[in-house]
């Protein structure tokens, strides 16, 4: 059994999730191909062997305002960015990505990611707090699938 099950964002009339999106725009980069199989083994790691807890970690996770991005910190140098959102130790929530372009995750081209990702944690911990979503077996239930993100 997984020690994280990961769910994904997909937008509505999208066939691709914005994560299998962030990976198909970076897996055939001879520049930043590197960078990515960094990230992709954290996912491995945090999802096979470690979990997703405590939220923050700061040798797992770079926190995003309420989202949190991979790589982790240790990982110097390495020029993307991969946002999630952390439900609890055995469940994540993986959103999009982008190149680091600027200093600020909000800027450049994470900018939309980001932004995304914020909004979709914003959205889950509200629904976590009020038991519209709640968490039973490793897996979410209730009101998760659909959101209205603002513009």
């Amino acid at each position: 059994m997984p020690k994280v099950n990961f769910y994904t964002v997909r937008l509505e009339n999208e066939e691709d999730s914005e994560t299998d999106r962030f990976i198909s725009r970076f897996i055939a980069s001879h520049e930043y191909r590197p960078d990515l199989e960094v990230i992709l083994a954290a996912l491995e790691e945090i999802g096979a062997k470690r979990g997703a807890l405590p939220p923050g970690d700061a040798t797992l996770f770079r926190p995003e305002k309420d989202a949190m991005a991979l790589p982790p910190p240790q990982a110097y140098g390495n020029l993307l960015r991969l946002y999630g959102f952390i439900c609890s130790d055995d469940i994540m929530v993986l959103g999009g990505g982008g190149r680091k372009t600027t200093k600020k995750a909000q800027d450049g081209d994470t900018r939309p990611a980001f932004r995304m990702m914020n909004q979709v944690a914003e959205i889950l911990k509200h629904r976590l707090a009020n038991q519209t979503v709640w968490i039973e077996n490793q897996q979410l239930h209730g009101a998760y699938q659909q959101m209205n993100l603002p513009g």
